[in-house]
């Protein structure tokens, strides 16, 4: 192999490296993950979801029939990895304001 050769497979092995180092480290898309693996069973409104399953206690998302963590569910009942019930943990939670909180005041449209 000639020098130029034995460069550019050198370069090309490190591209692919880096494309995949990037996407095996990259966080799921909760939204992505929810329409694949949940909205079948469950609807597509995850925000409607999350008001009538989940509420806020200290600060983690709690199933609301027994109060248990919704991160334990989603171990249990849906064949998720791990990043993916984190992330779908975040997200649902992030859809509800705490008891007791404001909420935020309306905004007008923009033009």
């Amino acid at each position: 192999m000639t020098a130029a050769r034995y460069i550019t497979t050198a370069l090309a092995l490190a591209l692919v490296t880096t494309i995949a180092s990037r996407s095996a480290s990259a966080a799921p898309d909760p939204a992505v993950v929810y329409e694949d693996r949940c909205a079948r069973c469950h609807g597509i409104d995850a925000a409607k979801l999350a008001r009538e399953t989940i509420r806020i206690e200290r600060n983690r998302p709690m199933l609301k029939d027994d109060g248990s963590p919704l991160r334990e569910l989603l171990d249990a009942h849906g064949r998720l990895r791990a990043d993916e019930a984190d992330a779908l943990t975040e997200w649902l939670g992030g859809m509800l304001v705490p008891t007791g909180a404001a909420t935020p005041a309306p905004t007008a449209p923009t033009r």
